[in-house]
């Protein structure tokens, strides 16, 4: 069972933190530490609805429909662009897996033969966008192992920025780096000092014991 709408995810009876929630003290720093609330439903709105439409077409094959919201349809014209010229090969998309070893998990939004990838309808990539693919890729990489299959290889991590005013996409690649990585688990760790007693509304425990384990 999982439950999208909190800050964590509750997998066969246990607390995993959710990678967009940890690094969420960092978008609130660039945000001056008071986020713009309007502009930033707004914008997650957009964001989810781009999703799931993503999702739509590389899980079930439904063609994308036009939408209402203007930035929505630039969004969904610079994807097509995109996958014409650069279709994975055997993607799946939406595909849940969590870390043991770290009580932390996330959604990934999308995963091929060779890259971790995920979609941004953000103005610009950002530092915290290449953190946060590095820890799907080290959690996907953990989750395959565990899961009876022998991993070969480290996916590389893939950003791809989808324009809500030009239709227009940004692709960028870069090996997975293990001090992003590390980076992550450190954010972490600060993440649950100053918010874990109210992370889980004091309904379930403290992930991952007293912190969990932070080693490489």
């Amino acid at each position: 069972m999982t439950d999208k709408q909190k800050p964590y995810y509750i997998i066969d009876g246990k607390v995993y933190a959710r990678v967009t929630r940890i690094l969420s003290i960092i978008r609130d720093i660039e945000y001056g530490g008071n986020p713009d609330p309007t502009m930033m439903n707004e914008a997650a709105s957009i964001g989810t609805k781009v999703h799931h439409l993503i999702e739509a077409d590389i899980n079930a094959g439904l063609k994308p429909k036009p939408s209402a919201t203007e930035a929505v349809n630039s969004c969904m014209q610079a994807y097509s662009d995109w996958k014409r010229t650069r279709m994975p090969v055997n993607p799946k998309s939406e595909v849940l897996v969590w870390s043991e070893k770290h009580m932390v998990a996330c959604t990934i939004d999308l995963i091929d033969d060779e890259y971790i990838t995920d979609f941004k309808t953000s103005a610009r990539l950002l530092t915290r966008h290449w953190l946060q693919v590095n820890a799907y890729s080290a959690i996907y990489q953990e989750w395959w192992n565990n899961h009876g299959n022998i991993f070969t290889g480290i996916p590389q991590c893939r950003l791809l920025r989808l324009d809500k005013t030009l239709a227009m996409y940004e692709e960028k690649v870069e090996p997975f780096s293990e001090e992003r990585w590390k980076t992550f688990l450190d954010i972490k760790e600060v993440y649950i000092d100053l918010l874990g007693s109210e992370l889980l509304d004091g309904e379930l425990e403290i992930i991952g014991g007293e912190h969990g384990d932070t080693s490489g």
